[in-house]
């Protein structure tokens, strides 16, 4: 087993919605030295009647219970994306973390054809560690 999926977390905000999906990698982690390494699926889904821009990203990462990072920056994996009306925004991403319970969560900031900026909740989901119940 290489990985792992985990349950999809969605939410809607000014008619955007936001839906990640995480999936635990085996083969970058390395639970011994507590290493434990999550890719992340994300769709962005544009319900407006209007072309909206994404900008910026702003993320939180907690592990064990702690804050571990705040993460902002332009655009997503190097892209600011326009997304017309009906439209979906895929990437994916990863983190890192050294425990085996973990979760994020955090918004986006866009831009619509007004000017107007607006902020996109980014649902939190959970990065947890399962073992394989598979002896080997």
């Amino acid at each position: 087993m290489t990985k792992k999926n985990f349950n999809s977390a969605s939410k809607a905000t000014a008619n955007v919605i936001v839906k990640v999906t995480p999936e635990y990698i085996e083969k970058e982690s390395t639970p011994s030295n507590r290493v434990y390494a999550f890719a992340y699926h994300v769709s962005i889904e544009n319900n407006r009647r209007d072309s909206i821009q994404l900008l910026n990203r702003h993320w939180k990462i907690f592990a064990g219970g702690v804050q571990i990072a705040d993460v902002k920056g332009e655009g997503v994996v190097g892209e600011k994306p326009v997304l017309k009306p009906g439209q979906i925004h895929r990437y994916s991403s990863f983190s890192v973390v050294n425990s085996e319970t973990a979760h994020m969560f955090g918004y986006y900031t866009f831009i619509g054809e007004d000017g107007g900026f607006f902020e996109v909740a980014i649902p939190e989901f959970q990065l947890n560690y399962e073992p394989s119940l598979t002896l080997h």
